[in-house]
């Protein structure tokens, strides 16, 4: 059954940049997110903790874990992801200490293993209750918990 949600979603990939694409020419920043689902991302500092949420509610609903992992731990970075352009920029509107928000990679195997080497999180911790097949089976492949 992966397989076919892999085949599926691959052969979907060019019509998610076209998408992407389309909201371009109505005045939205394509490269950034282009780059960002594609897995295309900076390299992350310090191995960061990754939460993922779909998008605002259950965003706003973490971010008292957000502060809260922020707090008893100084060092660690968090790396949030999300699956909408309003809920990245609510969480960069926080200016939280050692947050990155970036949308979320497209759950392809090539745009997550980008992801993953460039990320390199400690672990993933899901606040949401959509299930994304290839995000979690490569997030625990490459040994990391999942959550």
């Amino acid at each position: 059954m992966l397989t076919l949600y892999r085949l599926i979603l691959t052969l979907a990939l060019p019509v998610l940049l076209a998408a992407t694409a389309w909201r371009r020419l109505r005045g939205r920043g394509v490269a950034q997110e282009a780059e960002e689902r594609l897995g295309l991302i900076p390299a992350q500092p310090g191995r960061p903790l990754w939460l993922h949420g779909a998008s605002n509610g259950e965003i706003t609903s973490a971010r008292w874990l957000i502060e809260e992992l922020l707090a008893r731990d100084p060092e660690r970075p968090l790396l949030i992801t999300c699956n909408n352009p309003s809920a990245r920029a609510m969480v960069q509107g926080w200016a939280l200490p050692r947050t990155t928000a970036l949308l979320a990679p497209w759950d392809t195997p090539g745009c997550l293993r980008r992801f993953l080497a460039r990320a390199k999180p400690r672990a993933l911790v899901t606040i949401e209750n959509e299930l994304w097949p290839e995000r979690i089976s490569r997030t625990a492949a490459a040994g990391l918990p999942v959550i």
